[in-house]
């Protein structure tokens, strides 16, 4: 039944939350001092209508190096060693560039930026505009002279947010032989659960990547930097609901086992104690100090300890980065066609040729896009007149549009949110990214029954030892946010790919409020004015 692996995911999702038990913060302290660093702050908006202009281009020519505005227009970069005649260069395109100078910026860090749209009679081939539908299909045809495939190393600061809220839970008690599960427990647990958890994270690293898609080990980070800004959530009382289903779900015999239900569909639960030992009978440091349980819902025991062992090894710090790293890198290449749609399908859309700009030193055609037929997104593309590259996209859902859309048997997901921003620069004879925003959300709900029963196997048919039955109702809501910005890119070869060996033992710096000294003389992308006021509460 294809509602049985949701059923899971969402049965899973709850479970785990209420199992869930925060991990201590420890701060690690910055090996990597820099003094006498100073940085240059400001912001950038448009001359006419003086709107925020995010994610727009500030380049320090004197050294070749440069960071973006965040989405409401601030930026920060670090003018350490500089002189105050320094350039520095902002563009943005759609937009005329500026040129100041650094005693320029200090003096008003406020930056207009005015409108620079080239007529429609400009860019006329042999007396006709263009056809802006066949310039779009040309993207594709041109992309691997433009875009290129090589081995590259790239310096970059990544910042990854994400929030979970919960708009609505109500466990409906009706009826438990499980002692430690009684309609007043239910409710604690029903309160104690969060309404809002969300997270900050900032990486700053160099990343190798192979362009060989038959190499699976095609990607290699290397850390500078990472700073986590922990939830504010107080999780005592999660402490608490940890500690009782421990003591239900492990106390357990051999031929005893749990198992989850929501209607009809059922899967067993597989627990681990991750307190355990070492080959030689001695717990290693990291044991002592993680003295937690896992729990898997499944069919099969051989399928569930692999893919615990599976789990386990790809939520480690250096797995999780490479994997934030990496599904960015396949979303930047165009290929997958759900996101890309208005590339690989032009049928279902409208493009509307509105006139040229400049971007970093060449033409380039300005179209605007909106869904046709069964089209999704909406947007502006910038596309050179002379290579057909896409230069600039900035793209979300179209009027009443969504993406993956399903309410069945209680269970409803409904995708509302996609934003993107991205920027290719030119560089000789191909196009290399510069940064990519991309922005998703999410509404779950879930309306069934639930029970967790204990099971006895036996010849024929198990034995129902204990039970608690209670009318699940549950609605939340998740946002994700992935900026990326590439502060160096340097072409490598496969020798150096192969030669470099990654530390995999990532330490990471947890804090509790912004600092604007944690990123000092760094390069990065501005925190937002609701990172800089985020602050745990104790």
């Amino acid at each position: 039944m294809m509602l049985n692996p949701i059923i899971k995911l969402i049965l899973t999702s709850i479970i785990a939350i209420v199992c869930f038990k925060k991990g201590s913060c420890q701060t690690e302290t910055d090996s990597l001092i820099r003094n006498n660093n100073e940085v240059l702050k400001g912001s950038i908006f448009d001359a006419n209508d003086k709107s925020s202009l995010p994610y727009t281009n500030i380049i320090l020519l004197s050294k070749n190096k440069g960071v973006i505005s965040n989405e409401v227009g601030h930026f920060s970069i670090n003018i350490s060693n500089c002189l105050e005649t320094d350039t520095i260069r902002i563009s943005y395109i759609g937009y005329q560039t500026q040129d100041l100078t650094i005693k320029d910026l200090k003096n008003s860090s406020v930056i207009y930026l005015k409108e620079d749209n080239l007529m429609l009679n400009n860019i006329t081939v042999f007396g006709n505009v263009p056809d802006a539908k066949n310039i779009v299909r040309k993207v594709l045809e041109n992309q691997e002279k433009n875009y290129g495939k090589t081995h590259y190393k790239k310096e970059i600061f990544l910042r990854k947010r994400y929030m979970n809220e919960l708009e609505k839970i109500n466990f409906d008690h009706k009826k438990s032989t499980i002692s430690l599960l009684s309609e007043t427990q239910i409710k604690m647990i029903e309160k104690g659960i969060p309404n809002k958890v969300f997270s900050y994270q900032d990486f700053l690293g160099n990343v190798y990547f192979l362009n060989n898609e038959n190499d699976s080990s095609k990607l290699k980070i290397d850390p500078i930097k990472i700073i986590e800004l922990d939830d504010k959530t107080n999780y005592s009382d999660l402490s608490k609901i940890e500690e009782t289903f421990k003591e239900i779900l492990t106390n357990t015999n051999d031929k005893e086992y749990w198992k989850i239900k929501s209607g009809i569909i059922g899967s067993k639960i597989e627990i681990v104690n991750h307190y355990e030992s070492t080959a030689n009978g001695e717990e290693t440091d990291s044991l002592k100090n993680n003295n937690e349980f896992t729990i898997s819902i499944g069919n099969n025991k051989n399928e569930l300890s692999d893919s615990l062992k599976k789990a386990k090894a790809n939520n480690s710090p250096y797995r999780i980065q490479k994997r934030s790293i990496k599904n960015l890198t396949r979303f930047v290449s165009f290929s997958n066609e759900k996101y890309w749609e208005f590339l690989h399908d032009t049928d279902k859309y409208e493009y509307e040729l509105t006139g040229a700009t400049v971007a970093n030193g060449e033409e380039v055609y300005i179209i605007d896009f909106k869904p046709h037929k069964k089209g999704l997104f909406t947007g502006k593309m910038y596309i050179a007149t002379s290579t057909y590259a896409l230069v600039r996209i900035d793209y979300k859902y179209g009027k009443n549009r969504i993406g993956k859309d399903f309410n069945l048997f209680g269970v409803g997901y409904t995708e509302d949110k996609f934003n993107v921003s991205m920027y290719f620069e030119k560089n000789e004879n191909r196009y290399q990214l510069k940064y990519c925003s991309k922005k998703e959300g999410a509404k779950m709900s879930f309306d069934r029954p639930m029970s967790l029963q204990k099971k006895k196997k036996r010849f024929l048919f198990d034995k129902k030892i204990e039970e608690i039955k209670i009318g699940m109702e549950v609605i939340s809501r998740f946002e994700s946010s992935y900026e990326l910005l590439v502060l160096d890119e340097s072409e490598i070869s496969l020798k150096q790919f192969r030669e470099f060996k990654p530390n995999k033992n990532i330490k990471i710096i947890h804090v509790d409020q912004f600092n604007e000294d944690l990123w000092k003389g760094y390069s990065i992308i501005e925190p937002t004015k609701q990172m800089k006021n985020y602050k745990k509460l104790n």
